[in-house]
């Protein structure tokens, strides 16, 4: 499929910075990772958060088509060439950007809203999560965002709704698909909040994680189910919806075909 190169994304700035930042959180956050395991022989919930996401990276070239985002293209690409219903370019640094990003905004969001639960007890702490969760999120996001658009790192090139536009010609949609995104984020970060007696979601209960004995086979287990869970979760919170949404409702564009 023909492509055009958006006129936003020429002559990109600091191309290296977004990519360098990826690789080191998530070469520290595997280090750490490793250092849990050796130490208390399991895994805690945040590190199975990072493993899961980052074991979502692959979906996010459907959701960028889904969202009319494109990448600049001096950056180093994946061999996946350009598939139907995916953006052009697909840049190697989203693998490692997939856990480093959902590590920090899930947990991150999660322990301010309890922080924020207990000093308002009598507000419904489902409530409570919602509110700080989503709101941590879409500044957390908009605040990577708008730098890559800034500088010609990615841009959107079609919007609805409100839109940051840059110097450059650049464009950040604020509304959407930012709250689609933001509905996966606030449904993962309540199930995180809501384990059982032994510290386990909801599907590590109905994979009867449980009853494994502690070791590598339980947490190699959990790896496992955690992957399949959260990307399933993720397509159908946000990408399917995504995907849904510009298949009715979306136009014709030269730039994500």
């Amino acid at each position: 499929m023909k492509h055009l190169d958006h006129p936003a994304l020429a002559h990109g700035n600091l191309l290296w910075l977004f990519p360098t930042l990826c690789y080191l959180v998530t070469a520290a956050l595997t280090i750490n990772a490793i250092r849990e395991y050796r130490r208390n022989g399991t895994f805690s919930i945040a590190t199975l958060g990072f493993i899961g996401g980052t074991s979502m990276w692959w979906l996010e070239w459907y959701g960028d088509w889904s969202a009319y985002l494109q990448y600049n293209p001096s950056q180093a690409v994946v061999p996946w060439g350009q598939t139907l219903w995916t953006t052009p370019y697909k840049p190697y640094w989203m693998v490692p950007a997939y856990g480093a990003y959902y590590a920090i905004a899930i947990p991150g969001g999660l322990a301010i809203a309890r922080r924020v639960a207990a000093r308002v007890p009598k507000v419904p702490r489902t409530l409570v999560l919602i509110v700080v969760v989503g709101v941590f999120f879409w500044l957390f996001d908009v605040s990577i965002e708008i730098p890559a658009v800034t500088h010609g790192w990615w841009t959107y090139t079609q919007t609805f709704g409100p839109t940051y536009h840059s110097a450059r010609g650049g464009m950040l949609p604020l509304a959407y698909p930012l709250s689609l995104n933001t509905a996966f984020v606030v449904v993962v970060a309540i199930m995180f909040d809501r384990r059982g007696d032994r510290g386990l979601v909801w599907f590590e209960r109905t994979a009867r994680i449980g009853r494994l004995a502690q070791g590598a086979r339980r947490e190699a287990t959990r790896v496992v189910v955690w992957c399949v869970a959260i990307t399933a979760m993720y397509f159908v919170f946000f990408m399917g919806p995504l995907m849904i949404l510009r298949g009715i409702f979306g136009h014709p564009d030269p730039y994500v075909p």
